[in-house]
């Protein structure tokens, strides 16, 4: 059984950088870092894009489909944490029942 979140039964699924529930977007995912594109002394306009592409593509496309798919994983994380909390020791659970309590308050 998957947790509901704000309304949400479906199970969720990461599509590229976007999470959804029952075909619905839940959430577009995207990088809030900048790639630094200035150009280095002599460095042609080409040259310095092909240099940042690697960088770009991180922040463009590798992270943002990361964050989807951890995203779309975490109702199933925190159903799992929630019924295997018990088999924790003490310490470990309280840690467990103070995440969950942030993640559903």
């Amino acid at each position: 059984m998957i947790m509901e979140f704000k309304g949400t039964k479906q199970k969720w699924q990461a599509k590229d950088s976007n999470v959804y529930a029952d075909n619905k977007l839940i959430i577009s995912c995207w990088s809030s870092r900048a790639t630094d594109e200035s150009r280095q002394e002599g460095e042609s306009w080409l040259d310095m894009r092909i240099r940042t592409e690697p960088e770009r593509t991180l922040n463009n496309e590798t992270e943002p489909q990361a964050n989807a798919k951890l995203i779309a994983c975490a109702p199933e994380l925190l159903e799992f944490i929630n019924e295997y909390k018990g088999f924790l020791n003490l310490k470990d659970q309280k840690k467990a029942i103070e995440l969950i309590k942030r993640a559903t308050e």
